[in-house]
């Protein structure tokens, strides 16, 4: 029987600003909040501030609150819409999120952390050509930005683009060497591109630099399966099947016990 490699899930959201953006001007928003509703004693950084605080304990309505108060204050705050976009988007309100992105980058053009998280939420709902597009503007910008050639890298491997997911994921890796999953996935497009010995490489570095990442031994079986070493393969997924059940992961727990029966 033949198994399908787990792709690791790709980076999302993970830039939150703490200080501020250039800014330049531009024409009133007429949706935000009126100035008789913003306590005056505080700064537009203020508010920033205290919604990077609620936006990290998961109050999300708290925290838009606070940013939609920092743009009263200063509508054209790039800061402040992309922290917005942040907290839509985990909110559920992914074409708010987009539109904050989008306005960030009316401010600020040269914002690769605009475009990346715009990227990201374009994934979330679909959009992979766009988030591409995206992604290819904030590396232009920052040519240096690792998880952008990671996250572009899953989407060509998607799309079985194997030789520009494989040009990304080598990028990623020679800029951040520490970052285990970043092995996962440029096992998976090495496997699937007929490289299992490079494959096995990858997979066991990941497992190097982080013991506990059951996806690595998940992938590493399979690789050993297809090569028809069942004993490293049972072993393998022995140990994945432990660690999702340990990280309460009961779905990819199942897939690993359904595999484990065929071997």
């Amino acid at each position: 029987m033949t198994f399908h490699h787990t792709l690791f899930s790709f980076i999302y959201g993970i830039t939150i600003f703490t200080v501020a953006i250039p800014v330049q001007s531009a024409s009133a928003v007429h949706w935000l909040q009126s100035a008789s509703e913003i306590d005056q004693e505080l700064t537009a950084q203020d508010y920033i501030d205290r919604g990077l605080s609620k936006y990290q304990q998961k109050d999300y309505q708290g925290a838009i609150n606070d940013f939609n108060q920092a743009l009263v204050l200063d509508y054209t705050n790039s800061l402040a819409y992309i922290n917005r976009a942040n907290a839509r988007d985990d909110a559920g309100d992914s074409q708010g999120a987009l539109e904050d992105y989008t306005k960030a980058l009316e401010f600020s053009p040269e914002s690769e952390s605009a475009y990346y998280n715009r990227a990201v939420t374009r994934t979330r709902i679909g959009d992979t050509e766009g988030a591409i597009e995206d992604y290819n503007r904030c590396l232009t910008i920052d040519p240096n930005y690792a998880s952008a050639y990671y996250n572009r890298a899953n989407l060509f491997y998607g799309q079985g683009k194997k030789d520009l997911a494989l040009s990304d994921y080598d990028m990623a890796i020679s800029l951040a060497p520490e970052r285990d999953n970043f092995y996962v996935n440029r096992g998976n497009a090495l496997d699937d591109s007929n490289q299992p010995q490079a494959a096995l490489e990858d997979y066991t570095q990941a497992i190097k630099l982080n013991p506990v990442n059951a996806y690595a031994y998940l992938n590493r079986a399979i690789t050993h399966n297809r090569l028809n070493n069942q004993e490293q393969a049972k072993q393998d997924l022995l140990k994945a099947s432990d660690l999702f059940l340990s990280q309460n992961n009961e779905r990819m727990y199942q897939k690993t016990q359904e595999i484990l029966k065929t071997i």
